[in-house]
């Protein structure tokens, strides 16, 4: 259902909760995180930090919210849970295969990541024209790039 004019900025984020409370969660974790590590510092363990910051924590809150305010429509809740479920549990396997190196759980959470960011796109498909909806499509094809790329920086990694 199309969102009323009358609709309060408040109400509209609504839909954006759950992207939220997670990138807040990640990036209080990734600072946590560093601070752990920062007597016994690795490359690995700052990309790890890296990555929940800037990808689960900034970019889930961008994309979120991004889609609650641009979508035509209130996106459904079971979308947005699939989602919340593909992003999170995508960025989860890549981290993971990549602090231990398993090439196959990256190739798995980059699927599901990029599949999310798929989502994403579809969902804000009718929105109005504007800076704000083209602001929103470069960061998914920026993201979905980048993790492309990272996907054949793992390969490479992972080859004999």
């Amino acid at each position: 259902m199309s969102a009323p004019a009358s609709v309060g900025w408040c109400e509209r984020v609504n839909p954006a909760i759950a992207f939220l409370a997670m990138a807040a969660l990640t990036i209080v974790g990734g600072g946590a995180t560093a601070a752990a590590m920062a007597h016994a510092p690795s490359r690995k363990l700052f990309w790890a930090v890296a990555y929940l910051v800037l990808v689960v924590g900034v970019t889930q809150a961008l994309l979120g919210l991004g889609q609650a305010l641009l979508a035509a429509r209130q996106t459904a809740v079971s979308v947005r849970l699939v989602e919340w479920l593909m992003f999170n549990l995508g960025s989860a396997g890549v981290i993971c295969g990549t602090l231990w190196p398993l090439h196959p759980l990256v190739l798995a959470g980059t699927v599901l990541f990029v599949v999310a960011l798929a989502m994403f796109g579809y969902a804000t498909r009718a929105s109005r024209a504007g800076w704000p909806i083209h602001a929103y499509r470069a960061l998914l094809v920026f993201i979905g790039g980048s993790a492309l790329v990272g996907l054949a920086l793992a390969a490479v990694r992972a080859t004999p």
